[in-house]
């Protein structure tokens, strides 16, 4: 898919508007409130303990918020249990990658799992094990994403046996078999080396490309200035800035608080 350009500002997907979550007395996260337009990749930084995790899983759904609303074309994602949260649009990957390699489980099975929130129970059998169309059709499409992420050779090998990238590319076909309209990513590129960061930046652009708006907590602060359309930074659970990550890497309270100096942010 070719990504339209118009003069026009994008709208937004995502707004959140004064979010705030407290764990036994501790806020977590205070009076929050950003903006992703669709079709862009808002990256999110800040220091350890900044409530950067906590955001993402308010908005993914895993936590419920204490005050304020998150609202996605037009839904209360707020409002909703954790399990319909995906339903209306949502994907998430961790930290940690998180697959499936008991009973012999295949990368292609794992990629697979990503449609169970779209489909009947009568085709939650059918990939058990009886033959259709549908399950056909899934399979085709589970192939396609293999092939996106340039695995398509391993898909009936087990997910421990790729290199550590790999399998991060495995969680993120599995996300996208999800047809989301939201992909939240929790430092992706953690355990990646210098040239597998590199190759990550161009696909997350063209999951980009493909019509999917992402949020992006990442560390690497190379690659997130590099893929970023916008930057939140987060310092003990409050917005301390946001903007261009050219204001935001010249910003004097983000560099004091997180940065460092202009030369060490190179």
């Amino acid at each position: 898919m070719t990504r339209i350009e118009s003069n026009r500002p994008a709208r937004p997907l995502l707004e959140v508007v004064g979010l705030s979550k407290s764990f036994g007395g501790v806020s977590a996260i205070e009076d929050v409130n950003f903006a992703v337009s669709s079709g862009h990749i808002k990256g999110v930084i800040g220091p350890n303990g900044a409530g950067k995790s906590t955001l993402l899983n308010l908005v993914g759904g895993s936590l419920r918020a204490d005050r304020g609303a998150i609202t996605m074309d037009g839904v209360r994602l707020d409002r909703l249990p954790a399990y319909d949260v995906p339903r209306h649009g949502v994907a998430r990957t961790f930290q940690l990658v998180r697959l499936f390699n008991n009973n012999h489980a295949t990368v292609l099975d794992n990629v697979l799992l990503g449609a169970h929130l779209r489909l009947a129970p009568s085709i939650l059998s059918t990939l058990a094990g009886r033959s259709g169309r549908q399950e056909e059709r899934l399979r085709a499409k589970a192939r396609e994403w293999l092939d996106f992420f340039g695995l398509i050779r391993t898909e009936d090998r087990a997910p421990r046996s790729l290199a550590f990238g790999q399998q991060r590319y495995v969680e993120l076909a599995r996300a996208m078999m999800l047809e989301p309209k939201l992909l939240l990513l929790d430092e992706p590129a953690s355990g990646l080396n210098d040239a597998e960061v590199g190759v990550f930046a161009g696909v997350l652009r063209k999951i980009r490309d493909e019509g999917v708006t992402i949020v992006l907590i990442e560390h690497d602060m190379k690659l997130i200035m590099s893929i970023s359309d916008e930057i939140l930074v987060l310092a003990q659970g409050r917005k301390l800035a946001e903007g261009t990550p050219e204001a935001v890497r010249s910003n004097p309270e983000v560099i004091e608080a997180y940065l460092g100096t202009p030369h060490e942010t190179n």
